[in-house]
């Protein structure tokens, strides 16, 4: 009996009755092959079932207390974990268009993929060609031995045949007149037999001809192309604002009475990536009825696949402009920017690229040159036409001088009298009546506004009533209070949102804490001089002119909330004008 108990061997599926830790399979390689093991799974503990069911008693006692939106991420379809008794409410986005949604995002890649096969087909096709004309040049360089063995035979018998002629003095005659002796002539016809018409000779368009041919089908494609029309004389124009040029604030500066507004620059090869949060800077509000997209490319080629994804897209824009005029070096030294001021040939094709997809006008914003001293844009005044640019916008100021000095608008004047486009000046623009004297004494046809409406957004309104309007601090808060509700709207009312909202409120106020009321200012303010510092007609007044960053989170705080513990600010746009001064204050 002993021995026949330790021979015992457990039945197949179920683990030793001695040794219950044993794993099935363990026990079971002895008498199957591995891939014929079934796969059992072990009965659960009755432990784990009490767990389950205490956890179960508590989720149903604390299912009413927990926030339902709390496992909705923005803009992801994955939870996170969010503190009980948080808010948690995604973006309503409420009257907002361009939205980098799935199908958006299939067709745009669908777009990109065919123009990337029709580019390597054309490139497959010059290569062939290249290869035919080496082989044609070769043949032609070295003929072989036999052609000019043939050559010389040709030659010589060529010459035996001239010598018989001349000799001969009478010919046999030819086979034509022997048919006609032969032929009966019929009587009342006219014995004369017609003669053929020569066939049509067909010659093949050389390599020239057909470059010719498809230059001027272009060019006609352009002319004959309906394009949306922009019409930009004496209208007050936004200037695009990284960072602080966002939808929120766009919508401040529409409430205000701003004609067009344009989004922030976007990087087109992100955008070729399909990275959504590229393509969030493309978003507009339904308020901002002539929107453009400011765009930064390289390249001819991204040009032309970016010009046909925005076409496929269905996105809601008026205008796209070409950034060429950002001095920060991390973006010139990627090709974009300034660094296309003095890449002529380049520009043109980008320009050219765009315009042959694009149904909506394109435009420029360009500086005078790399330096001030030496400006060089005035050398494209005959050929922006050309380039298919339907307005050009320029910026009184070097890449090198970036905000220091003056605008030079006697070069501006300059260039507007010589372009055979519409041209918008750029820079210094501070108040109402400078606004008006520019637009009337220079050639321009609008003006763009980018610092002064960061410094003071109501100056859209100054513009268009022709006055100073001396607004209170407590409409400025109100103000305040508005981009913070937009910021939401944009954002979110969560945690996440709300951080966002506070940080880009807080870039604004280091902007908002350079206006001067105009009650206080014995004369107009502009915008290059110091203010000094100053005590305001109450206490919000003087807090708004602090520059402080721990100013800027108080005023946060009186629209948003206590501020979170760990919060800490800086300026992401820091002028050189004005650095000294606000390390100063926060000391």
């Amino acid at each position: 009996m002993a021995s026949q108990e330790k021979e015992k061997k457990p039945e197949q599926g179920k683990p030793a009755e001695g040794n219950p830790q044993t794993s099935i399979k363990e026990v079971e390689v002895d008498i199957l092959p591995e891939f014929l093991i079934p796969r059992v799974l072990p009965k659960p503990k009755p432990q784990a079932e009490s767990s389950n069911a205490e956890q179960k008693r508590k989720h149903e006692s604390t299912e009413g207390t927990e926030d339902p939106t709390a496992k909705r991420a923005r803009g992801l379809n994955k939870a996170r974990p969010v503190a009980t008794g948080a808010k948690s409410e995604r973006p309503s986005c409420e009257g907002e268009v361009n939205f980098f949604t799935y199908t958006v995002r299939s067709k745009v890649r669908a777009a990109a993929k065919a123009l990337r096969a029709e580019h390597r087909q054309q490139m497959e096709g010059r290569h062939k060609q290249g290869k035919k004309k080496g082989k044609q040049a070769e043949k032609q360089e070295k003929p072989s031995e036999e052609k000019k063995a043939e050559s010389a035979s040709t030659e010589v018998k060529q010459q035996d045949s001239t010598t018989e002629n001349q000799g001969d003095q009478t010919t046999a005659p030819t086979s034509t007149e022997q048919a006609e002796k032969a032929a009966p002539v019929d009587e009342g016809k006219d014995s004369v037999t017609p003669m053929k018409e020569d066939a049509p000779t067909t010659t093949t368009p050389t390599t020239e001809q057909l470059k010719e041919e498809a230059a001027a089908g272009t060019e006609t494609f352009l002319k004959k192309k309906e394009k949306k029309k922009v019409d930009f004389r004496g209208k007050s124009y936004l200037a695009p604002l990284t960072t602080l040029g966002n939808l929120p604030f766009r919508r401040i500066t529409k409430r205000f009475g701003a004609d067009i507004t344009i989004g922030e620059m976007a990087m087109v090869p992100n955008l070729l990536d399909c990275r959504a949060s590229e393509w969030s800077l493309l978003r507009k509000h339904e308020s901002e009825d002539c929107f453009g997209l400011q765009l930064a490319v390289a390249s001819a080629p991204q040009a032309d696949t970016m010009a046909r994804m925005l076409e496929e897209s269905g996105f809601q824009y008026d205008f796209v402009d070409i950034n060429c005029g950002c001095p920060v070096d991390i973006f010139c030294q990627k090709g974009v920017g300034s660094a296309l001021l003095d890449k002529k040939g380049r520009l043109a094709s980008i320009c050219k690229a765009f315009a042959k997809h694009l149904t909506v006008p394109l435009t420029i914003k360009v500086r005078v040159g790399k330096n001030a001293a030496t400006p060089v844009i005035h050398k494209w005044t005959d050929v922006l036409q050309d380039w298919g640019v339907d307005a050009w916008t320029i910026h009184g100021r070097g890449k090198l001088q970036r905000y220091k000095k003056l605008a030079d608008w006697n070069y501006i004047d300059t260039c507007a009298k010589a372009a055979q486009i519409p041209t918008i000046g750029n820079g210094d623009v501070f108040q109402w009546d400078t606004y008006w004297n520019t637009l009337d004494s220079n050639a321009v046809q609008g003006i763009m506004i980018g610092r002064a409406a960061l410094i003071k957004p109501w100056i859209f309104t100054e513009i268009k009533e022709k006055r100073i309007w001396d607004i209170s601090a407590t409409e400025r808060l109100d103000m305040l209070k508005d981009f913070c509700k937009f910021g939401e709207n944009h954002w979110g009312s969560d945690e996440k949102g709300l951080l966002t909202t506070r940080r880009f409120l807080c870039e604004w106020l280091s902007f908002l804490c350079r206006y001067v009321p105009a009650g206080i200012c014995a004369t107009p303010q502009q915008l290059n001089l110091r203010p000094p510092p100053y005590k305001g007609r109450n206490d919000l007044e003087t807090l708004m002119a602090s520059k402080a960053v721990k100013d800027w989170v108080k005023i946060s705080e009186l629209v948003l909330g206590p501020a979170p513990t760990n919060f800490t600010f800086t300026p992401k746009h820091k002028s050189a004008s004005y650095e000294e001064e606000a390390t100063a204050g926060e000391g």
